[in-house]
């Protein structure tokens, strides 16, 4: 959902995001944000210290983004960030860690 700091936060199982040749698209229980290949401006990996502390696979994907109707950016919360953060670049979005 939204947060205030104009921000939106969607974490599996509740959110999906599926990596498409031309877009990025996380679904929501209240809807989808579609991020057109160009409109991706960064996509950088957010990880707690707990989870690197215990070296777990949970962390975030910060989707920063120039849709004009969407929060300035968007956190996908995941239980496993490191295969994430794989499948991206594979596809073409690169990943600041």
């Amino acid at each position: 959902g939204d947060s205030f700091w104009l921000a939106s936060y969607a974490s599996w199982p509740f959110a999906h995001l599926l990596i498409c040749d031309d877009r990025l698209i996380l679904t929501y229980p209240e809807g989808a944000y579609d991020f057109p290949r160009a409109s991706v401006v960064r996509l950088s990996r957010r990880d707690g210290w707990v989870s690197r502390a215990l070296r777990l696979g949970w962390g975030g994907l910060r989707i920063e983004h120039a849709v004009s109707d969407y929060p300035p950016f968007v956190l996908f919360s995941t239980l496993d960030i490191r295969s994430l953060c794989e499948r991206l670049p594979a596809a073409g979005y690169p990943v600041k860690t």
